[in-house]
């Protein structure tokens, strides 16, 4: 008796909470519940540097469609890594504003030329406010083509 093509939602939800795939395959090519953690704890730090999901793969040693099949399985995972991304530009916050509280007034500028461009850019930004398009006159446009002296017709 040839078995069903299609499982039951039961078993389809009790797989996913295994750590498990489609038809019972693994996220990831791992045997023991510590390799998984290996894995998931090397694509963490990885997203704490601001690696993209391509880099976090090839750190953690997975394959990319694995890795976005486990970020798909878990709201969670997905909110994770995106937290864990933020995690260089809050560093980088940080340094900035300890230097200029140890009185770095250059980088102080730089800072407030990007954040209040509008009070301490040294360029105006150039906005064209109007969306008419120029008006072109074929003529001129044209070039005037000079006739041959000799040749007669």
């Amino acid at each position: 008796m040839p078995k069903s093509k299609f499982k039951s939602k039961y078993l389809k939800n009790k797989e996913k909470q295994n750590g498990k795939v489609g038809r019972g395959r693994h996220f990831f090519d791992c045997k023991t519940e510590a390799e998984f953690k290996a894995i998931v704890t090397k694509l963490e730090q990885a997203w704490a540097l601001g690696c993209s999901d391509t880099e976090a793969a090839f750190y953690a040693g997975i394959s990319k469609a694995g890795l976005s099949r486990y970020i798909k399985s878990s709201e969670k995972i997905a909110e994770r890594k995106e937290l864990l991304k933020c995690n260089p530009v809050l560093i980088s916050r940080q340094e900035v504003i300890k230097a200029i509280q140890a009185g770095n007034a250059k980088l102080a500028l730089k800072l407030l030329e990007r954040v209040k461009r509008d009070e301490f850019a040294l360029r105006q930004e150039n906005v064209n406010t109007t969306q008419e398009a120029p008006d072109i006159i074929l003529e001129d446009a044209v070039p005037q083509t000079k006739k041959k002296k000799g040749v007669k017709k």
